[in-house]
C-alpha cells in the first residue's frame, strides 16, 4: 500500500514519491495541486498504530469475478462495478486528501527532513532526496 496513489485519487498529479525505512519508515511526496507544487510526507509501518491506510484498510481481501483476490491499495487493483473496491476508493481519497490539506513548503519539507524523528543516515538520506528533488 503506497501512499502515491492515495494522492493521485485525491486529485494531486505526484511529480516524484520515495519510501525511507523498511519495515517502517517515512514517506515523501513532491506534488503538484492546485497549480503549485509541493510537498507531502507521512510515516508508513506494518501495523494499524502506526500506518493510516493499514488501519483504514488493512489487508484487503474479497471476492471479485468469482476470484478471491488481494487488493493492497493500487488504484488499477480497483473495480468501478465492485461495492468493496468503492469502498476502499472512498477511504484512500480521505487519506490522499488529508494529506493534501497539510503540504509543505521546500524549506518545511528540508528542515522536517533534516531533523524529524528518523534515525540519522535516513534523515540525511531523507533531506538530500528533498533537496535534489527541490519544488
Amino acid at each position: 500500500m503506497h501512499y502515491d496513489e492515495a494522492l493521485k485519487l485525491a486529485g494531486a498529479q505526484v511529480i516524484a514519491y520515495r519510501r525511507f525505512g523498511s519495515p517502517s519508515g517515512h514517506w515523501w511526496a513532491k506534488v503538484r495541486w492546485r497549480g503549485d507544487e509541493a510537498w507531502a510526507h507521512g510515516v508508513f509501518g506494518t501495523c494499524p498504530q502506526c500506518d493510516v491506510i493499514e488501519s483504514e484498510i488493512g489487508e484487503f481481501y474479497h471476492r471479485h469475478e468469482g476470484v478471491e483476490k488481494r487488493i493492497d491499495g493500487r488504484l488499477a487493483d480497483l473495480h468501478e462495478d465492485c461495492e468493496h473496491c468503492q469502498q476502499m476508493s472512498r477511504r484512500l481519497l480521505r487519506i490522499g486528501r488529508e494529506h493534501l490539506d497539510n503540504l509543505l513548503t521546500q524549506d518545511e519539507a528540508e528542515l522536517l527532513a533534516a531533523k524529524g524523528p528518523a534515525r540519522p543516515k535516513i534523515r540525511e538520506e531523507m533531506a538530500g532526496w528533498v533537496r535534489e528533488n527541490a519544488v
